[in-house]
This record gives structure tokens, sequence and C-alpha cells, in this order.
């Protein structure tokens, strides 16, 4: 069941109305895996989604060095569901990865770069184009070193796609 609160004090309501015991916390690393903190409803507080929870991050796969491990999570609200998977009601979230003392968002957290690739209207284009027209675009790709594509996509008429559009030189 997912939650479509906005803010913390609105989601702590509800987590006290349905009387949810545990709290998990997770994050991704560049491999995909996900890492969790799981604690008590108790200490989930407002300020949780202000000041985060510390971890090691040298103990993750690409995150950091030993002298410079220290990161938190910030718990995304947007983003609570309750986890079927549990023993206890567990209400779960998805959490920004940043820094502890300056609160700026580390640069090898996957939601940070799905982010800010979201900034980028020509990387928004280019997964437009492969959701659409993803089978002719991937033809045309494989063809490419064979026959410039722009030429092809025209003169040939494989596809009524324009490519210039999804180009990211452009």
């Amino acid at each position: 069941m997912k939650y479509n609160c906005k803010t913390p004090k609105e989601l702590l309501k509800k987590i006290k109305n349905e009387e949810i015991k545990m709290v998990d916390l997770r994050f991704t690393d560049m491999p995909g895996s996900t890492h969790h903190i799981s604690i008590p409803t108790k200490y989930l507080k407002e300020d949780l989604f202000k000041d985060g929870v510390g971890f090691d991050g040298s103990s993750v796969r690409g995150f950091q060095s030993i002298e410079n491990s220290d990161m938190a999570m910030l718990p995304d609200v947007t983003t609570a569901y309750i986890d079927p998977f549990f023993s206890e009601k567990t209400i779960a979230f998805y959490c920004d990865v940043v820094d502890p003392i300056t609160y700026k968002s580390y640069s090898r957290d996957p939601r940070y770069i799905a982010k800010k690739a979201e900034k980028y209207p020509k990387l928004v284009a280019i997964n437009a184009a492969i959701k659409s027209e993803g089978l002719k675009l991937i033809f045309l790709l494989w063809l490419c070193p064979l026959v410039p594509y722009n030429l092809l996509n025209y003169t040939m008429g494989i596809t009524p796609i324009s490519i210039l559009d999804y180009n990211i030189n452009w």
C-alpha cells in the first residue's frame, strides 16, 4: 500500500493511526544493490526527515573511502509504502544519500543521478524515443556504422521518427 503524503507530519499521523511498528530506510548503490536500515517507529520523528540517519559509506560498494566514510540518508516522504514481506507491519522509504555536514546530494547516489538526468530535455527525449519507437531506434543504431542513420532514416523510409530530436550532439 502506497501512501500519498506530502509532509512528514501528515505521514507520521497515518503511521500512528495504522499502528505500524517498524520503519525500513532504503537506498541503492551504483551496481544496483539495495541497502537498508530498520528502526522502530518510536524513533521516527519529524526531524529525521531533515537530519537523516547516518551510515558508513565505506561499507557500500563504490561509495566512499574509509577516510571520508560518514554519510547520511534522508527519507523521501513521497516514496512511503507498506512492505508486505516483513513479519511486523513495516513502512518503507527510499532515501537520498547526502553528505552529513553540508547535506549536499552525493554524486554517486543513483536517485540523485536520475533526478539530475530529468533536468536535461535531450535525455528525456531519448527516453521517450526508446519507449515509443524502441525497436526501430535500436535497428537504426545497429545500422549506423554502415550508413549514416539520418540518411537511412529519411531516404529509405525505415521509420517515421526524426532521429535529430534524439541526437545528444544537437
